[in-house]
């Protein structure tokens, strides 16, 4: 679709931090009917940096709730002999990743989710001068995602998650988290 080739010319791969971002207005897991996450942030985020042992506790426990809410988005993705991470960003199984990994259109897919579960994929190219891709989930489904979120709202200073597999998809491993700030 037209409007997905156009999102890809002007996301890139920091999308994947941007799509999770927690400050960001309009972040909203597609899984359940919930306020955009900027609206429930603790005020800590709005700080520079934390200074009590309380506020370091509410940074934990906001990025515990958004884990859990994105984590069945994040898979990682099987293109040959290669392995990647992507963020499933439809309800109809558009993943996005980065352009080196869904690399030209039309290549067989593997989707691995965090629960084991796998589904078949098709690559549909990717714009390498930003590093960003897409894949298609094949597989007949309704898939958890995570929506994009503006990235012309984000500033220098927002913190941000992301959530990856690196290496490929282990059994019995969840995927890393890291918690940080937009730096540019």
């Amino acid at each position: 679709p037209n409007t997905l080739r156009l999102a890809m010319k002007s996301i890139s791969l920091r999308l994947f931090i941007i799509a999770l971002l927690l400050s960001v207005p309009g972040f909203t897991s597609a899984q359940d009917d919930v306020k955009p996450v900027s609206e429930i942030l603790p005020e800590v985020f709005q700080k520079k940096t934390p200074e009590t042992l309380a506020e370091l506790r509410a940074i934990q426990d906001h990025t515990a709730k958004i884990v859990d809410k994105v984590m069945p988005c994040v898979v990682s993705v099987r293109v040959g002999p290669a392995f990647g991470s992507g963020v499933v960003v439809t309800k109809d199984g558009y993943v996005l990743t980065a352009g080196h990994v869904s690399g030209k259109p039309d290549r067989d897919v593997t989707i691995y989710f965090h629960n084991g579960k796998t589904a078949s994929g098709k690559t549909l190219g990717g714009n390498h001068g930003i590093d960003s891709g897409l894949i298609k989930i094949t597989t007949e489904g309704d898939w958890p995602c995570a929506e994009m979120a503006d990235s012309a709202k984000a500033k220098t200073g927002d913190w941000c998650l992301v959530c990856a597999h690196p290496g490929g998809f282990k059994k019995g491993r969840t995927p890393p988290v890291r918690l940080g700030r937009v730096l540019k």
